[in-house]
């Protein structure tokens, strides 16, 4: 009961209290009562999110979730669509895990939490349990604190600040120049500073690098030769020209954090309207999704220089699908060349790091929730 260091409310849940835990090796876990899934049908988008902080030093302690659907005989380890950012965590048999501590630990407050949040639409139909599982290392540490756990229908959108530039993706009703006065499919959508409120001003921030990360998508029907697998989305990209882009990247869904992400595409300027972009995935380059990995995430991502700012991305009506008719890739409404950068310089699309050089946090981006109003809409079919 600590108001003045909760994410909401007065109580969270810790390990070691308001003080460190015990140098003692420990092994142990904080369980779920039932999670009633029973009223989805199996292939229901569900996922499972809380905030949280850690401090376990770097000598083998670390946290990570687990489930079960078999009323605790069996457990199997989840990964927040992000990843782990370790992947083999000593203390909990070698597991994929937190540990290190967050950018919040030794500050309090909502600030100083991490928004983790989980798929678990494999197990839409069942009764699950989860637990917070940790373990310790013979060295004294923080512990981890846990508040404010929700399990949810459909998605749940993160966003992602890499270097302290803060956060400030929406999903959003039309909130005035210079963002667009419209969409096509409705009234909300999801973009960079949509808000006019506090520090907001509608417009991205200087030295910004943050993007919104989608749930991961699961291509089942790509079988192979007549088979095309797709992302298209409708966006209003709005930057400074040459000094500030808006990017779209993918990565394999894995336990831990991507160490790359490939480049789709990579827009600056400011367009008018909303328009089509469309890219093939499955001619990508062996690896980063085929043949060994059909599970992905995306990220839109946007980053800035230090002068001059405008609205940023704005998306909506994201769609994943598969065909056998072949379709052209498109950016901003114009067709471009399957597997080409479609910056226009006819370059292959290069790999993006996890992180900038001298990325704060020990490289361990911050993590919070898409602001404001539900995004649930922005994700259609997967």
């Amino acid at each position: 009961n600590n108001s003045s260091d909760a994410y909401r409310g007065d109580w969270y849940y810790s390990v070691g209290g308001t003080g460190n835990y015990s140098s003692t090796p420990t092994h142990a876990w904080l369980q779920s009562p039932d999670i009633d899934l029973t009223s989805f049908n199996p292939g229901d988008r569900v996922a499972v999110a809380f905030f949280h902080k850690y401090d376990f030093g770097n000598a083998g302690g670390g946290c990570n979730v687990l489930i079960s659907d078999d009323n605790g005989a069996t457990w199997n380890l989840i990964a927040p669509y992000f990843g782990y950012y370790t992947n083999a965590v000593a203390s909990l048999g070698d597991q994929a895990g937190w540990t290190g501590h967050n950018y919040g630990w030794g500050s309090t407050g909502p600030g100083s939490y991490d928004f983790a949040v989980f798929d678990i639409t494999d197990y839409a139909g069942e009764t699950v349990q989860i637990r917070f599982n940790y373990g310790t290392a013979g060295e004294s540490h923080g512990g981890w604190q846990v508040d404010y756990c929700r399990s949810r229908a459909g998605a749940d959108w993160p966003q992602v600040d890499t270097n302290g530039g803060g956060f400030d993706w929406f999903a959003y009703s039309n909130s005035g120049y210079p963002d667009p006065s419209s969409t096509p499919n409705g009234s909300l959508w999801a973009g960079n500073d949509m808000s006019l409120s506090g520090s907001w001003d509608r417009e991205y921030e200087n030295n910004q690098n943050n993007y919104l990360l989608s749930p991961p998508v699961w291509f089942n029907d790509d079988s192979g030769s007549g088979v095309y697998s797709y992302i298209e989305f409708i966006g209003c990209p709005r930057t400074e020209s040459y000094y500030d882009h808006a990017y779209l990247e993918i990565a394999p869904f894995s336990e831990v954090a991507p160490a790359s992400w490939f480049e789709l595409c990579k827009v600056d300027g400011s367009s008018s309207s909303f328009t089509t972009f469309r890219y093939r995935l499955d001619n990508l380059p062996a690896g980063i999704v085929w043949p060994s990995n059909h599970t992905i995430v995306f990220r839109w991502r946007m980053e800035s220089d230090y002068s001059v700012t405008a609205g940023g991305w704005n998306l909506d009506n994201i769609r994943c699908y598969t065909t056998s008719t072949w379709l052209p890739d498109m950016t901003d409404g114009v067709v471009v060349t399957d597997g080409e950068n479609p910056g226009g310089s006819g370059e292959p699309a290069e790999d993006k790091p996890f992180a900038p050089s001298g990325a704060p946090y020990h490289g361990q981006p911050r993590v919070a929730p898409l602001f404001s109003q539900d995004p649930q809409s922005l994700l259609e079919g997967n």
